[in-house]
């Protein structure tokens, strides 16, 4: 068990991170740099999620892949924010929220990283208690989303 002090200089840590990500995210709005934006959002919804703020980490999630989308960032980008993204609401207990998110990862990630992300897809659907443990259901679910591993 970590001694109480050593728990409070963890939250200080993560939220003197907070801070500086939100003042930084003001910097950038000034200077109208989207991309280090998306980056930083990113790493503001990663420390909220740390600091078990997930409401706070779903919104800045959001919020990144609204810009990466928004201003045409890159497609792999993209698709990491669907996967943190999926990553969040699975925190939240938003199941079927999270098997789309991951989904359409899969989708963007493309041929060659299917596989890594399915067994996550597949392991969410199993737990928001899909038809028959996952199974079918889970292969009807990805097909919809266009993440079928084969």
């Amino acid at each position: 068990m970590a001694e109480p002090s050593h728990v409070l200089a963890r939250l200080r840590h993560r939220v003197s991170a907070i801070d500086c990500y939100e003042k930084a995210d003001a910097i950038l709005v000034e200077l109208g740099d989207h991309q280090a934006r998306t980056m930083v959002m990113s790493n503001l919804g990663t420390a909220h999620r740390q600091a078990g703020r997930a409401e706070e980490a779903e919104t800045c999630r959001r919020f990144a892949l609204a810009l990466i989308r928004e201003f045409g960032i890159d497609r792999h980008s993209e698709a990491t924010a669907l996967n943190n993204l999926g990553t969040v609401l699975t925190d939240r207990g938003k199941l079927e929220e999270a098997i789309a998110a991951h989904a359409n990862a899969v989708v963007v990630f493309g041929e060659g990283r299917r596989a890594l992300r399915w067994g996550r897809f597949r392991s969410l659907a199993r737990r928001s208690g899909g038809p028959g443990g996952g199974g079918s259901g889970v292969r009807r679910a990805a097909r919809g989303h266009g993440a079928s591993p084969r």
